[in-house]
C-alpha cells in the first residue's frame, strides 16, 4: 500500500506545479504562503469527500485569514508575501497518481486565483465560518461540506434528466471502472464510495 504523502510533499507539489505552469494559461506562477495554505485546505477537503480519507494528517485550523496548517505556515513565514520555494529535494513522482489527480484538479480550479481571492472564498465557506479562531477545523465538518461541492469538481459527466435511473447508474459505473483502471482508486471500496456519491448528485438539465 502506498504511504500517505507528508504535508510538505503536497505543498512542494503545488509549488512545483505553479513554477511549471505557462503564463498563457492565466495561472499566477507565484504561490505565497497564504495561497499555499488555501490550496492545501481545498486538496484535503476534496480528497475527504471523494475518497473518505485525508491526504495528510496535519491539522488545519481556522485562522484570521482562513484555513491554515500551522506548522507549515511557520516554516514558510520567512517569505512574508513573497513566493515560497520548494522545501528540500522533491520529485513530483513521489506523489501517487490518485493523489496527483486531486492536486491537479484543485490547482486547475483554484491555482488561477490570488491569495486574497482564496482568503475571501474560504471566509464564505462553512468549515471556516463555523470554527472558532485558532481552533482545528474538524475532518467531519470538511467532509460534509466538500461533498456538497462535488458537482463542480467530481469527474463525472452532467447527465441529461431524460435518462432512467438504470441508464444513469450504468454510465456512471462505467466511468468509475475506467478511472479505477487508471489507478485513481486504491481499493474497490473507494470506487464504490465514489459511485455512491455520483449517484447522489442532482440530475441537471442539458440543452
Amino acid at each position: 500500500m502506498t504511504a500517505s504523502p507528508d504535508v510538505k510533499d503536497v505543498a512542494n507539489y503545488f509549488i512545483w506545479r505553479a513554477n511549471n505552469s505557462e503564463q498563457s494559461l492565466g495561472i499566477d506562477a507565484a504561490i505565497t504562503n497564504m495561497k499555499l495554505q488555501k490550496l492545501l485546505y481545498y486538496a484535503q477537503g476534496y480528497n475527504l469527500a471523494l475518497f473518505g480519507k485525508v491526504i495528510f494528517h496535519d491539522f488545519i485550523s481556522a485562522w484570521e485569514h482562513g484555513p491554515v496548517v500551522g506548522e507549515l505556515y511557520h516554516e514558510f513565514r520567512e517569505y512574508g508575501s513573497n513566493p515560497v520555494q520548494i522545501v528540500g529535494n522533491f520529485s513530483p513522482n513521489s506523489i501517487d497518481s490518485r493523489t496527483r489527480s486531486i492536486l491537479e484538479r484543485v490547482f486547475e480550479e483554484y491555482g488561477r486565483r490570488s491569495a486574497w481571492e482564496l482568503r475571501e472564498l474560504t471566509h464564505s465557506e462553512i468549515p471556516w465560518l463555523s470554527t472558532p479562531q485558532k481552533k482545528v477545523i474538524s475532518v467531519t465538518k470538511m467532509d460534509d461540506y466538500f461533498k456538497t461541492k462535488l458537482v463542480s469538481m467530481e469527474p463525472m459527466p452532467k447527465l441529461p434528466e431524460s435518462l432512467t435511473a438504470v441508464e444513469r447508474e450504468h454510465i456512471l459505473r462505467s466511468m468509475i471502472s475506467s478511472q479505477a483502471l487508471e489507478g485513481i482508486y486504491a481499493t474497490r471500496e473507494e470506487a464504490e464510495h465514489a459511485l455512491d456519491l455520483a449517484l447522489s448528485m442532482p440530475v441537471v438539465k442539458i440543452g
